[in-house]
């Protein structure tokens, strides 16, 4: 037994509960000490009462529950009882659960305030949201994928004070998306993907402190995948160094799509609909990683397909994006971009070109 409280103060002491440990010490000592006196002084008297009924009178009565099924009867036994349960096993019990609630408070500011580390693995990083309003909104729209349902997302940013919000799943941790440190209680070795946000249109230095941390990004795990928000498409320069970390231009984007709807009113509210997870009919994509069971050119795998729901939009061939799928044929290696319901796997795909 002293053994077992040895260890029970050492792993409380090393996470600086001196005062907890000292509590839950006392209480264990005090319910043993009680069932102890008990059991040896009334079992005496009434032969029924076993070592677990002493144990059982102990605990209810230090908790103050007290059902009454046992009491102490012997003059041992009672002054055992106010020893060990009113001078010492209340006091310990109540400041036991006190601190307990007390740390339990501590830890939830301090995972709101972003200053604990976070556990999760497979998970998406959101780093540098200029605002916890936008992290909020990506959140919302990529948890809306079947895929992602489960998955846990982290925020990092150096921007935001605390988390406004509680979302399941979500975490946040506070410190500069440019120190190793950061990264390391977000947990960035077994992160899924990453996201990287500019901070602000109205920030001139955005670009290069977005192409700064996809270098730490890349540096501290080579394989992630992600994207990366530009703002200027002559930036582009700046992440010629990122390997799978891909810059997108998002004003290059607003820019081409404000004239479009100009010209062709409407256009907007269909990339509303194929841009997001939110609204059923979302524009998604299937790797061809496997050869495809006939050779087929492109017109027929698109019409097969439709047949299906599934409306074939364009492909990337060789790194290369096309539109107009005349003299292409199906090849391993392609990506298929199309609009339906929901993403299909090559493997639920390849069936379907030959019905």
């Amino acid at each position: 037994m002293l053994l077992g409280l040895t260890r029970i103060w050492r792993t409380l002491r090393q996470h600086r509960d001196v005062g907890f440990a000292f509590a839950v010490i006392v209480l264990v000592l005090s319910v043993l000490g009680n069932a102890t006196t008990f059991y040896l002084f009334d079992s005496a008297v009434d032969p029924g009462i076993t070592a677990p009924d002493a144990l059982w009178y102990s605990v209810v009565s230090i908790t103050t529950i007290g059902y009454g099924d046992y009491s102490a009867s012997t003059l041992g036994a009672r002054l055992g009882t106010v020893l060990f349960v009113v001078l010492f096993g209340l006091a310990a019990f109540t400041s036991a659960i006190g601190i307990g609630i007390d740390r339990i408070l501590e830890r939830h500011q301090r995972e709101r305030l972003g200053m604990t580390s976070v556990h999760a693995s497979g998970h998406l990083l959101i780093v540098n949201p200029p605002t916890a309003d936008r992290a909020r909104k990506i959140i919302e729209e990529f948890v809306q994928d079947s895929g992602h349902l489960s998955d846990d997302v982290v925020i990092i940013s150096d921007k935001i004070e605390s988390l406004p919000y509680r979302l399941p799943r979500v975490s946040f941790v506070r410190g500069s998306p440019l120190e190793e440190e950061t990264y390391a209680r977000a947990n960035l070795k077994e992160a899924s993907g990453v996201m990287i946000l500019g901070s602000g249109y109205d920030d001139p230095n955005s670009d290069s402190l977005v192409a700064a941390i996809v270098a730490v990004v890349e540096y501290l795990n080579p394989e992630i995948p992600g994207v990366a928000e530009c703002q200027y498409l002559s930036h582009n320069v700046l992440f010629k160094g990122a390997t799978n970390i891909k810059p997108v231009f998002a004003l290059n984007m607003v820019d081409k799509l404000m004239v479009q709807d100009l010209q062709d009113p409407g256009v907007q509210l269909i990339l509303n609909i194929v841009t997001s997870n939110v609204v059923e009919g979302t524009l998604l994509s299937t790797f061809v990683e496997r050869d495809p069971p006939t050779s087929m050119p492109y017109t027929q795998v698109a019409k097969a397909l439709l047949d299906h729901d599934v409306n074939l939009v364009g492909i990337i061939k060789d790194g290369i994006p096309h539109l107009s799928f005349l003299d292409l044929e199906l090849e391993r290696g392609d990506s298929l971009f199309y609009i339906a319901v929901e993403r299909r796997s090559w493997t639920e795909i390849a069936p379907l070109l030959s019905q």
